[in-house]
This record gives structure tokens, sequence and C-alpha cells, in this order.
């Protein structure tokens, strides 16, 4: 039960049987993010008159313990702990296991926690190179500058590559540099296409461009 396609494949990309996989189920995930679900409740399906969303309890920073969603979030957490990634498990009543702690059931005999204890946080280790909580929105700052180039034999300097070297940057002498910045806000989360050397649809996932002269 609770099981998901796209979970299963990010923190059991091997074949490991579920039930040795190192990592929370997604029922698990899913409670976890609600914040209003105990043991035994059926965490796929709203509780009424508690939470009107499945993500009143998102992953966050300790800092950010008191952000929530207005009227979506239940009683107060005991600390800020509840609202990071080194949360509880939901699931388990009273026990205050780390959501993404390997219990030493479902470990191997050599990636036991309990006979080594840097197999006890390993899936959360693995996540951060797997995926994030935080937003696929970035602000990126462009500043161009000019410079002057001398054509440059390529294969003779491995350090000119492209076949140039770069000089002084223009105006530097005088002190009248000249450069072009630019701020813009990207959503890397719209579908766009990416070839290298090609303008298809880039510009859709920009929500905001300013130049700075």
């Amino acid at each position: 039960a609770g099981l998901n396609p796209i979970w299963t494949g990010i923190v059991n990309p091997g074949g490991v049987p579920l039930a040795n996989a190192p990592a929370p189920t997604w029922a698990q995930i899913v409670a976890s993010r609600r914040g209003d679900t105990g043991p035994g409740a059926n965490v796929l399906t709203p509780k009424v008159g508690v939470s009107s969303t499945f993500f009143a309890n998102p992953f966050r920073t300790a800092g950010g313990y008191g952000l929530a969603l207005p009227g979506a979030m239940p009683a107060p957490f005991p600390s800020e702990v509840f609202v990071t990634m080194m949360r509880p498990d939901p699931l388990v009543a009273g026990a205050n296991l780390p959501l993404f702690q390997q219990p030493a059931a479902a470990a191997q005999p050599f990636t036991n926690p309990d006979r080594n204890p840097y197999f006890r946080y390993q899936p959360l280790e693995r996540l951060s190179n797997l995926l994030t909580t935080r937003s696929n929105v970035y602000a990126v700052w462009i500043t161009v500058g000019y410079f002057e180039v001398t054509p440059w034999q390529p294969g003779i300097d491995a350090g000119h590559p492209d076949g140039y070297q770069l000089g002084a940057e223009i105006g530097s002498d005088s002190g009248e540099i000249t450069r072009h910045r630019g701020f813009y806000i990207y959503d890397r989360s719209i579908p766009v296409g990416f070839e290298p050397g090609r303008d298809h649809n880039i510009d859709e996932g920009v929500l905001l461009k300013r130049y700075i002269e």
C-alpha cells in the first residue's frame, strides 16, 4: 500500500525488494507532509475538518517552524525538528524515529545501523543527490563585459582551446569601462526545449527580465 513508481525509482533504483529498501515508503512521505495524520490512518485520504491540503507540513528549515498555510496547520508541533527533514515518522506511534532513518529490521547485515552508525542516516544522505525540497524558481544576475581578444592558433596552447587570447577589458586604461547587466527570474519546472547553440522556447521559462544599463 502507498506505493508510488516515481518515488520507488528514486530511492530504490537497483531493484532491491521494498522490504529492504533504505528509505521511507511513499505512504510515510505523504503522511509526514500532510502533518495531520496519525498511526493507522488512511494517509491518502484527507482528514475531514483538520486540513484541506496534502501539504500542510512541507519540509523546511527549523527557522520556518512558524511558516504554514493559513488554517491548514494542525496543533503546533513539539519542536522545530518536526518541520525539517529530521522529523520523526508519523506512522510509528510514540517511537519518535527519524523519517529517513535506516531501520535495522530492513537492513542487510553489512548495512545494519545498529552495528555501524554511518548507515543510520544513509537514506537522508542519498536524497541530497536525488531530489530537493527547494524551489525550481531561480533569481539570475548576468553581467556582460567587453574585452580585447587576440587570435591564437588553436592546438598549440591548451589554455586557449577556442583560438583566442583574452586581453584587457575595453575602457580599463581610461576608466570608462562599460558593462551591461540583466536580472531574470527563471522557473525551471516549465518544460522547454534545450539544444546547444539553438534558441527554441527557452524564453517561456523566464518569469521576469530586467535590463540594467
